[in-house]
């Protein structure tokens, strides 16, 4: 009776999970967080190009350069939704990006 009961309350939420009953839908939720992502992104990019002008130190320019990656997977990310049909390339491009920024910014952990 127990495995009914809660087969039951599974089966009554799934119209929640799917954005039923006024809830945001897991779409919107990952455009909202992708949105986001995009904009602290390109906000540490601007702070990161204005402090190496100012100081001209070589880390400084590579972290702008991390974060200019980021801001581009995060543009293609939002991008690709708005395609006629998703491309199966986006997401290698994107992990790629995403790469490059990481090891960017392993790069100046190494630097004198």
């Amino acid at each position: 009776m127990r495995v009914q009961a809660l087969g039951l309350i599974f089966v009554s939420s799934l119209p929640l999970a799917a954005g039923g009953f006024g809830l945001p839908s897991i779409r919107l939720i990952e455009t909202g967080v992708a949105v986001a992502n995009l904009l602290l992104a390109f906000a540490l990019l601007v702070v990161g190009v204005l402090a190496y002008q100012r100081l001209k130190n070589r880390r400084l320019g590579l972290i702008a350069l991390a974060f200019g990656l980021f801001s581009l997977r995060w543009i293609l990310e939002l991008a690709t939704p708005l395609t006629a049909s998703e491309w199966a390339w986006t997401r290698a491009v994107s992990g790629i990006f995403e790469l490059m920024a990481l090891l960017v910014l392993l790069t100046i952990l190494f630097l004198e």
